[in-house]
């Protein structure tokens, strides 16, 4: 990508997104994820409309910015994630172990 030739310009950019994150989070610009929406991921296809609807309902939708650590290995975890645009891998001492891309789940369930 055109960031990723230009790191200055990409360093810029990360530093923006990281003072913007929280203004971002939560805000109507990020939308919501609907029980239509996760009826249409694997994971959750077996689950009723009702449930779904809840769960939809409860969720907080999260920012994370290339590089960004989501879960550390040995740290207390509670947090199921959805990767709903992009990807993120797992990796152990630089090897990576495994990867996600949209519409996968990781973490604590």
């Amino acid at each position: 990508s055109a960031l990723e030739k230009c790191p200055d310009e990409m360093q810029r950019f990360l530093d923006v997104m990281t003072e913007r994150r929280a203004d971002l989070e939560g805000k109507a610009m990020i939308p919501r994820i609907t029980a239509t929406e996760l009826a249409g991921y694997d994971f959750f296809s077996p689950c009723s409309r009702s449930f779904l609807a809840v769960l939809a309902s409860n969720m907080t939708l999260r920012l994370f910015l290339p590089g960004e650590e989501i879960i550390v290995e040995g740290e207390l975890g509670e947090t199921l994630f959805i990767v709903a645009k992009g990807q993120a891998s797992a990796t152990k001492k630089d090897v990576t172990l495994a990867g996600f891309q949209a519409g996968m789940v990781f973490g604590e369930f």
